[in-house]
Formats: C-alpha cells, structure tokens, sequence
C-alpha cells in the first residue's frame, strides 16, 4: 500500500511538471523555417499549410491588423472570414517566396528575449552574398506556446505593413471592403512573388 501511494504521487508530480515544457521560440521559428524549406514550393502543394499554420496566429495578426476596438465591433462570421482569407494570402504570397529564400539561403539563429507579452527570436540570414538580420516576433497564445505574429527585417516589419494597408482599406470601404479586397489579392501569380523580390522576406 506504501509503494502505491508513492508511485502515485510520483505520477502526480511528473504530470504537474509537463506544462512547463512549452516549446521555445527558437523551436517554433526552426521548425517553420525547416517546413517551408522542405516544401516543394509548388502551388497545388498545400501539404504544409496545416503543419505551418501551428506555429502562425492568424487571428493574433488579424486582430492586431484592425485593432482592438474595430475587432471586437466585428461578429463570428466577420472575424473567421477576416482570419481565414489573411491567412490564405500569406500562404498564397509568402509562403512560395519564403520557400525559395530558406530552400537557398541559410538562417542561424542567434538569441531569443522576451519583451512585455512578446518573444523575440533574433535570426541572421544568408543569401547568396546577401546577409540580412531578421527578427521574428511570437506571442504566447492561452496555451502558453508562443506563436509567429509577425517578422522585421532592416526597417520594415510585416504586422506594422498590413495594419497600415488593412487601416486604408477599412477607411475607404469598411471590414466587409478589406475582406473583399484581401480576396482579390489571391488571384496574384506566385510566380510573380518569387521573381519580383528574390531576397524580400515581406
């Protein structure tokens, strides 16, 4: 009966500890980096649209995009067509360009800091000749697992980017305008992606 009551205790204890397992930021970002690299970049290919999306908040980026008080005015329906055409854009326009650049290029990663709610995940890229220092921003999500929101390289930043294009498209048209206009930026060549901006991660 000792030994019983001892195992399981030793059982609660271990099952009490695995929460703070949570993965690194430094993990997630490899882990998309390899999966994109790994990637046969070819457009009917979505094999890695589900895996990908595990380490990308699209909702974070999309509430973040329209801010707090424009989001919380949108219902169910607005917000899931809201998240799910952001997030089939960047699978759509980034993904094949981030494909080719990781597939090629090499990323190191060099520190991982925290800063308020966000972690920070300091990459340095190489590209051919080219060497590019890129900052990934993750934000915990109500698992405690920190999740990609957004990526700076030099001065440009790719939250700061859309939040300024999906703030001009929501003045001129509304939400349901921005939906619509993301829509339409779907219909663009990949090809055109990759060609146009070889070594542009935003």
């Amino acid at each position: 009966m000792h030994r019983i009551l001892i195992l399981a205790l030793f059982i609660a204890l271990m099952l009490t500890s695995l929460p703070a397992q949570a993965q690194s930021g430094k993990n997630v970002v490899q882990d998309l980096v390899t999966l994109l690299s790994h990637w046969s970049g070819d457009d009917d290919d979505h094999s890695v649209f589900e895996p990908a999306a595990r380490h990308i908040d699209y909702q974070e980026m999309a509430e973040s995009s329209v801010g707090q008080i424009q989001w919380n005015k949108l219902n169910a329906t607005q917000k899931r067509e809201l998240v799910s055409a952001l997030r089939h854009l960047v699978e759509k326009r980034y993904y094949p360009r981030w494909h080719h650049i990781f597939h090629k290029g090499k990323l190191s990663i060099l520190s991982e800091t925290t800063s308020k709610n966000d972690v920070l995940v300091k990459t340095v890229l190489v590209f051919g000749k080219k060497q590019s220092h890129v900052t990934w921003r993750l934000r915990r999500n109500n698992n405690g697992d920190p999740m990609v929101i957004s990526l700076t390289v030099g001065e440009k930043d790719l939250l700061t980017r859309m939040t300024a294009r999906f703030q001009k498209q929501i003045a001129k048209s509304g939400v349901e305008g921005l939906i619509a206009w993301l829509k339409e930026k779907l219909d663009i060549d990949p090809n055109e992606s990759i060609n146009s901006t070889a070594m542009s991660l935003i």
